[in-house]
Order: structure tokens, then sequence, then C-alpha cells
């Protein structure tokens, strides 16, 4: 099965890669935000723990005072040394305003400097604890099952609400590294979950209008399969939002016939390239004169064509329409013989209104949408009469006596015989 072909497939990936990605950041964000949000809650207590100890013992202001770092006194020594007592902790800095190390639990670093570090520099600008994690080294002083957990606290100390230098604090807390590892498993099964969840939603969303689409589609093709490709997409929505019956019936219709005079003539002398090109040249806006005016062009008949009016979709004008799309048949057809003065076309319009029997007739393989009767045949027989009598358009009595508003410009032609009929029809010619 090919990707391309298959919108189904196609919408699938395109649909799990955007959620898959779009889970994946939103997931980071929030497992970073709920981290955050739990470390920070976790050492809110060591700026006031410090901040204690700090005013009970306050020669510790007089560590910072050395830039180069040195020996500190006894009691400060010792106070520093208590942070090991907290249980957790297993290491202490403590870091001048410029970044200097002034004390440290490993001699070898006292007087170092390390200007780059943010949370540092975070807690030395906000006066807040800021803090960093990173993995334990093997030889610090951190237990067996706590290696591979750091929690760097950066607590600023603080005199007269100004931050005076930093106390760094190690610390390795399993316990909190698992909590927090559970957090982040939680909400990233939260977020995959909640994802697939959409996923399938939209999936279902878009497979229901995929299949209506398709429904819809395959309705119309078959409507267009039975009416003909030439039939106007106005006329198809009205067919389709209208479920119209198209089983045999008895229908009151207004047809045309449509011919173009010597025909045969030309395709006999010219190229067969030029004769199609010919014919949807005029078939083009003859076919949508009837499409404007409520009509549907039945059959192509090589030099011409059958159009019903008031079937399948029933129109109580359709004499009028019909006249109406004849008129601007003729009229364009003026237009295009301008073009081309040097070879006219001609054409003969039949107009005639009666009861038909309509209906879908065919094979499982192909079926068509047909006009039979007495109807069509004297349709048919009005049209051929316009050799006989020199005109473009005649119509029968029973449309002239439909029209509300009859054409300034026509003429009674009279009862006049037509093969197949006993009774003579009455004419006018319009055109």
């Amino acid at each position: 099965m090919r990707v391309r072909g298959n919108i189904i497939l196609q919408y699938s990936v395109a649909t799990f890669v955007i959620i898959l990605v779009v889970s994946v950041v939103l997931g980071r964000l929030l497992v970073g935000q709920i981290t955050d949000y739990q470390l920070r809650s976790h050492i809110r207590l060591y700026p006031e723990l410090i901040d204690l100890a700090v005013k009970g013992n306050p020669s510790v202001y007089d560590m910072f005072q050395t830039a180069s770092g040195g020996p500190v006194r006894p009691s400060v020594e010792s106070l520093l040394r208590s942070f090991f007592g907290l249980g957790t902790i297993f290491r202490v800095k403590v870091w001048s305003r410029d970044g200097t190390i002034v004390w440290s639990d490993q001699r070898d670093e006292i007087g170092q400097k390390f200007p780059g570090d943010d949370p540092l520099v975070e807690a030395l600008q906000t006066g807040r604890a800021a803090y960093e994690l990173g993995e334990s080294e093997k030889e610090e002083n951190v237990s067996e099952k706590d290696k591979g957990s750091l929690l760097q606290v950066y607590t600023p100390v603080t005199r007269n609400s100004i931050p005076v230098g930093v106390i760094e604090l190690y610390e390795a807390n399993i316990d909190l590294f698992g909590q927090i590892a559970r957090s982040t498993l939680f909400v990233e099964g939260a977020v995959a979950a909640a994802g697939l969840l959409l996923y399938a939603a939209l999936f279902i969303i878009f497979f229901r209008a995929y299949q209506r689409q398709k429904r819809a589609n395959e309705e119309r093709n078959r409507v267009l399969g039975v009416f003909g490709q030439h039939v106007s997409p106005e006329v198809v929505n009205q067919l389709l939002s209208q479920n119209v019956d198209q089983d045999g019936e008895k229908r009151r219709v207004c047809l045309m016939f449509l011919d173009i005079r010597n025909f045969t003539a030309m395709t006999e002398k010219s190229d067969p390239v030029v004769v199609v090109g010919y014919l949807n040249s005029l078939f083009e806006f003859m076919v949508d004169c009837v499409n404007r005016n409520q009509g549907i062009v039945n059959k192509f008949l090589g030099d011409g064509f059958m159009a019903v009016f008031g079937a399948p979709i029933p129109d109580e004008k359709n004499c009028y329409h019909a006249l109406k799309a004849s008129i601007e048949i003729l009229n364009q057809l003026g237009r295009f013989n301008a073009s081309r003065p040097d070879e006219p076309t001609r054409v003969g319009i039949g107009l005639h209104a009666g009861l038909a029997v309509t209906g879908t007739i065919g094979s499982a393989q192909r079926k068509e949408y047909t006009i039979v009767g007495d109807t069509v045949n004297v349709a048919k027989r009005i049209e051929e009469l316009n050799k006989s009598f020199g005109s473009r358009l005649l119509v029968s009595e029973e449309v002239w006596n439909e029209l509300a508003t009859k054409p300034r410009v026509s003429k009674k032609v009279g009862r006049v015989r037509v093969r197949g009929r006993e009774a003579p029809i009455l004419l006018y010619q319009v055109a």
C-alpha cells in the first residue's frame, strides 16, 4: 500500500508525528516546572536555617572580607561544619561576592575563583537561594546508596538585606531524587496518554469526516454517471440535496432539440481534430446556456443535443426557461459567427412540452437518465421543420400557451402535420 495514495495513512503519520513532537516538548516543559517546584520547596528552609546560624555567630561576616580566602575563626569553622549534621549534606563551600572560595571543607579549593557559576551569580543578585543539579563523583563523600544524585544549593548570606556572600551546600538525597523521578514518570505518562487520546479522537473525527466525504463523492459520481459530466454543479448539488427520485415516472417537461446545419458536409472536408474543436467551441456556450436556465443536456446527438427542462428537478416555469435558454444560445451564436464571418454556423431549435416518461435505465455497469414518449418525438420533428420554414427556433402551441409573456418578435406558422402524429400541431416561429 503506497503512502501517497492513502489519505488515511498520510493523516495518521502526520498527526502522530505532530502530537509526538508536541507531547515531548510539553512533557519536558511540565517535567522541568514540576522538578523546579519540588526542589525549590525542598530548599526553602535552608535560607532560614543559615540566617539563624549567622545571626547567632556574627563573626561569620568577617569571613567574607578576605577576598583571597584564608583562616577563619574556630567558632566560624565549627558553625560551617555543623551543616554536615543535617544528614544529607556532604560538602560545604563559602563564596565571597567576587566569586572567590573563602572557605571549603576541601582546603585546596580556598582562594580559587569560578566566576562562571550561574546559580552563584543568581543567588548573589536576587538574594534568594538557587540550585544546580549534577552527578556526584566517586571520590566525593557520598554513601554508596546516594551516589549519582547531587543537589548543589547556593544560599545567600545577607547583611542589611544585601547579599555579602553565598554558602553552598552539597546534598545527596536519594529519597528526594526518587520522588522527583516518580513525579517525572507520572507526568510523562500522563502527557503520553493524553497525546494518544487526542490522536485517537482526532483520528475518529477525521475518519468519520473522510467516510462522509467519500460517500458524498460516490453519490456525486453516481449522479454524474447517470446525468452526464455536462450537468452543472448547481444541478448536481440540487439533485443531491433534494434526493430526487430517479425511478420511472410520468412528468410534464419541456424538451429542446438543437441541430447544427450542414455539419455532415463539413466533416467530409475538414480535419477530425478541427471538427472536434469546432463542436466543443459551440457546445461550450450552448450547454452553459441550458445549465444556467435550470435545464439538463440529456443526450448529445453528434451534431446537436436534446435538453430537458422540468426533470429530474421539477420546474413550473420549464417552458419559459427552455425558451430563454434557446434565445441565449442564438444570441451567443451570433457573437460566435462574428468572429468567423467566412464560415457562419446555423442551427435549428425545436421546443415542445407535454407528458413524458422519465427514469434511469441501463445495466448494472452503466445507467442513464432517459426521457421517452410522444413528447420527445414531436420535439424532434419540430426541430426538423426549421429547414422547411427557413427558421431557427420553432415552438409548439403547448409551449406557447405556457408563456406568461410572449416573445415580441414571433409569428404564428399555423398547423402542420408531423410524422408519427395524425392530428396537426400548431407552431410559432420565434426566430
